[in-house]
């Protein structure tokens, strides 16, 4: 699903830090690919806090997703688009 999911990402011009949480057990299968804690966001003023994890992605490394994906039979393009999550902007609060 990782893999789906960066190959999803519209194509990078630059690097970009994609940053996500996730349950406690994949913790090491997200550092095997370069996911580090970047710190927690909490949802709202009284929402909960979840631990979030960032890594660079690359053009390269979109690239190689990509390429991963169809030796699969997976073509990218037909994958749900990522949502944009510049919506959540006004409920995140800062990173610590």
């Amino acid at each position: 699903m990782l893999l789906a999911r960066l190959a999803a990402l519209p194509r990078p011009s630059n690097s970009v830090r994609v940053m996500l949480s996730n349950v406690a057990a994949s913790e090491g299968f997200l550092t095997r690919f370069g996911f580090a804690r970047q710190g927690q966001m909490r949802f709202g003023s009284s929402g909960p806090a979840i631990d979030v994890k960032s890594a660079i992605l690359n053009v390269a490394s979109w690239e190689k997703c990509r390429e991963l994906l169809q030796r699969m039979g997976i073509e990218p393009d037909t994958l749900p688009a990522v949502p944009n999550l510049n919506i959540w902007k006004a409920d995140v609060r800062e990173l610590r």
